[in-house]
C-alpha cells in the first residue's frame, strides 16, 4: 500500500510517497500503529508554491508533480491508497473550505476536492 503526503507551505510545497507495505505499518483503521520500524520514502520532491500565480495554476502544478511521481516510481494511481494534505490554517468540516490560513490563495477553496478531480482519484 502506498500513501501520498503533500505539505503546502507559503513558499515551498513538498510531495512524498510512502511505501507502507515496507513494514505493514498501518492498522485496520488506516492510522499509524506503534512500531519501531520506519516506513520507506520512495519519492520526495519539493517545489516552489508560486502562490502569486493563483490557485488554478497551483492545482495544475501539483497535479503534474503527482503524475511525475507516479512515472518515476512506476506506480499506478490504483496503488495509491490515501492522500494526506498538510497546510497552514483550518478547514471547515461543514463545507470543506479553507479558512484562517496565511496563504491567501487557498482561502475559501476546497483543495481536497479540487486535487481529487484534477488527479482523477477516489
Amino acid at each position: 500500500m502506498y500513501l501520498v503526503g503533500i505539505d503546502i507551505g507559503g513558499t515551498k510545497t513538498e510531495l512524498v510517497i510512502l511505501n507502507s507495505q515496507y513494514n505493514n505499518h498501518l492498522d485496520n483503521n488506516h492510522s499509524f500503529s506503534n512500531s519501531n520500524n520506519p516506513v520507506e520514502v520512495i519519492f520526495r520532491r519539493r517545489i516552489s508554491t508560486n502562490r502569486l500565480n493563483g490557485y488554478g495554476k497551483f492545482v495544475v502544478t501539483l497535479s503534474k508533480l503527482f503524475e511525475q511521481s507516479l512515472l518515476e516510481t512506476k506506480l499506478r494511481k490504483e496503488e495509491i491508497k490515501g492522500v494526506g494534505i498538510a497546510m497552514p490554517g483550518s478547514v471547515n468540516p461543514k463545507d470543506q473550505l479553507m479558512h484562517n490560513g496565511n496563504s491567501q490563495f487557498l482561502l475559501q477553496k476546497n483543495i481536497s476536492l479540487d486535487l481529487k478531480n484534477s488527479l482523477q482519484i477516489d
